[in-house]
């Protein structure tokens, strides 16, 4: 048997085994490899860092004479700022790090996420944290004073507009003045149910209220190694892997007005048929004339006396309903649907997703103004690719199949 034969072979085993691969492989490698390198930053917070050597760091980076594979050892949280409700990080400290140093001083940032080794820099480049930290060299970092639980509720409502009625009521999405819940969560089961899941931070006051405290973060045998690392993740995805995870399954949050929240729901029943579906409130800022990527919420979907528009992420994951009927299902086409509902009423895709939309529809989502006088003015045309370039799937050359 040649190579070729070997290689093949060998790539439609793993494509078959691929969830014992991850359990043998993918997390006993995430958690030793998390381990040195907490080990490491450890050592140079304590022995190589300090935060007043923070500029000195920079301008040794800045001297490095090479073009992108630089060292950036910014690990460092420099200062934390009670008095404005502030935290001044370098750009390389991460999710787990921030939290496990500011939790035990009663405080936690005020928009985060679940993934521990995701760092605040790489946050503030994808998400929109703070466009300026690669100018500046440093984030600083809104936090919010935080108790040690959250007191869930949970209410499940039946009927599209009592649900999506209520949604709008608790994130506040037409009074500014309204109080809201801490935390603000839907997931939609079916067209006409869902749960809503609303929490507030709390103390714990009494044995009784002790005795009801759910420690979600206590796993049964190695659950404690969850999750593994997205980098060895990819170790195992092949192109067949790679490919059947847009032709026949869904990942994507999509961020939308939530004034069309029952509209949402239709349109991805009838493209997806994929439940369940998780919802979830966030604000869009028109800044005027410093707006970056986004562009400012339209009239009819700002909250009255403010300049702020409530949204909605649409989290739509898994297998399509065409899909689990062994019916064809076409993905492209679904998803070309989709993002042009997204841009018809003034929405976007997350950035980790895969996009279909050519690059005139790409430029109408998208503001790229600034995006392309920043490229203009530090000659990045044939030194990087567009953003588009590096979202968007090669139909043509990687998926002839299509």
């Amino acid at each position: 048997m040649d190579t070729a034969a070997w290689k093949k072979k060998l790539v439609r085993l793993m494509e078959d085994n691929r969830g014992l691969i991850v359990l043998l492989f993918c997390l006993p490698a995430s958690f030793l490899f998390d381990l040195v390198l907490q080990l490491r930053n450890w050592f140079n917070r304590t022995f190589l860092s300090a935060s007043q050597r923070h500029d000195t760091r920079v301008r040794q980076i800045q001297s490095q004479d090479l073009c992108h594979k630089i060292s950036i050892p910014l690990y460092d949280i420099l200062e934390l700022k009670v008095e404005v409700i502030t935290v001044r990080v370098e750009p390389m400290v991460t999710v787990g790090d921030i939290s496990r140093y500011l939790i035990p001083k009663g405080y936690t940032l005020a928009v985060t996420l679940e993934i521990a080794d995701a760092t605040l820099g790489g946050l503030a480049f994808g998400v929109g944290m703070t466009t300026y930290s690669h100018k500046v060299d440093a984030l600083e970092l809104q936090i919010i004073p935080v108790k040690p639980y959250v007191k869930m509720e949970y209410i499940p409502i039946n009927g599209q507009k009592e649900y999506c009625d209520k949604i709008r009521e608790l994130s506040g999405a037409m009074d500014k003045d309204k109080q809201t819940p801490d935390f603000v969560e839907a997931t939609i089961f079916s067209k006409h149910e869902a749960v809503l899941m609303v929490g507030h931070f709390a103390n714990v006051k009494n044995a009784q209220e002790r005795a009801q405290v759910n420690h979600v973060a206590r796993w049964l045998l190695f659950g404690w190694l969850l999750p593994p690392k997205p980098a060895f993740l990819k170790f195992t995805t092949t192109p067949g892997i790679r490919a059947m995870t847009f032709t026949k399954q869904v990942f994507q949050d999509i961020v939308l007005p939530i004034n069309v929240l029952e509209k949402q729901i239709d349109v991805a029943e009838e493209i997806f048929d994929a439940y369940p579906i998780l919802v979830y409130p966030c604000r869009i800022y028109d800044h005027g004339p410093h707006t970056g990527q986004l562009r400012p919420p339209r009239s009819d979907q700002m909250c009255p006396g403010t300049k702020w528009g409530m949204f909605n992420d649409l989290g739509v994951y898994g297998v399509p309903g065409p899909v689990k009927r062994k019916k064809r299902f076409d993905a492209v086409g679904a998803m070309r649907k989709m993002e042009k509902f997204t841009r018809d009423v003034g929405g976007y895709p997350f950035s980790y997703a895969d996009i279909f939309m050519n690059r005139k529809e790409f430029e109408e989502m998208f503001d790229l103004v600034a995006y392309e006088k920043a490229r203009a003015k530090y000659h990045a045309y044939d030194a990087f690719p567009h953003l588009y370039d590096k979202k968007s799937i090669d139909l043509d050359k990687s998926y002839p199949f299509l």
